[in-house]
């Protein structure tokens, strides 16, 4: 467990977690030490940011793996037609539903979307989902597409609801973003974690900056330094700062 209050260094100077060893040259500490070390609590919001190919779906997948280790029901909301990393996890111990409620405790939902047509059909059903967690609570929820479930499917009520309330009822909602500026503030307001990887768009850039214990500078400054699968974790409550890197072999 991290301790609650991390004095914040400079930008730039931050290379360690509390009670992890220094990192290594270029200050990036493995995922896995920092993913033993992470204090991400039930009921938590993660909100990951980046481009497509940088890895977040990855780490977002693994946190969910991390959730269902440390107790709660993980629940994975699946939007495309096809996706060949899930069809790999409903092989192992992942189960795939196309309509609430789930049967076993690693959960794929995933509404059949083989035309335009089904998206009415996909979008209650994504919706009587959000609605039902909200009142079992104890879940974690990962979304892939943001952007598509809230302004295409037309969520946003849904997942506004568990932003605000879910910390109560212990319900974490970790978020995949491609473009910072095309989503609520909720979204960084709400979130405890927020991973952001390399980004050199100015827009994308600006939203970024002045969360929690950094000023816009300093978020800018970090996420600029990064590399290709290189991330910056931050966490809104006891101010920590760490760059870390994800598989390239699972993006």
């Amino acid at each position: 467990m991290l301790p609650a209050e991390t004095t914040i260094p400079p930008a730039g100077k931050v290379d360690k977690l509390p009670g992890l060893p220094p990192a290594p040259s270029g200050g990036i500490l493995p995922w896995s030490e920092v993913r033993n070390q992470m204090d991400w609590r039930q009921g938590e919001h993660v909100t990951i940011i980046g481009p497509t190919g940088q890895g977040k779906t990855t780490l977002a997948l693994d946190l969910m793996d991390m959730r269902a280790e440390r107790g709660g029901h993980p629940l994975i909301i699946a939007t495309k037609p096809r996706d060949t990393t899930l069809e790999r996890m409903r092989r192992g111990d992942w189960n795939v539903i196309r309509k609430w409620p789930p049967i076993r405790q690693k959960t794929i939902l995933w509404p059949k979307m083989n035309r335009v047509a089904d998206k009415g059909t996909q979008a209650a059903v994504i919706r009587d989902a959000l609605d039902q967690v909200f009142i079992a609570g104890n879940y974690a929820v990962l979304i892939d597409e943001l952007s598509y479930v809230i302004d295409e499917l037309r969520c946003k009520a849904e997942i506004t609801q568990i932003w605000q309330q879910g910390r109560a009822l212990g319900i974490s909602l970790v978020t995949c973003i491609l473009r910072p500026s095309h989503v609520p503030l909720l979204a960084y307001d709400q979130a405890t974690h927020i991973i952001m990887f390399r980004d050199n768009d100015e827009t994308n850039l600006r939203r970024m900056g002045g969360l929690g214990h950094w000023s816009r500078a300093e978020i800018i400054d970090a996420v600029s330094q990064l590399e290709r699968h290189q991330f910056l974790l931050l966490n809104t409550r006891n101010g920590s700062m760490i760059r870390s890197i994800t598989d390239p072999k699972g993006t």
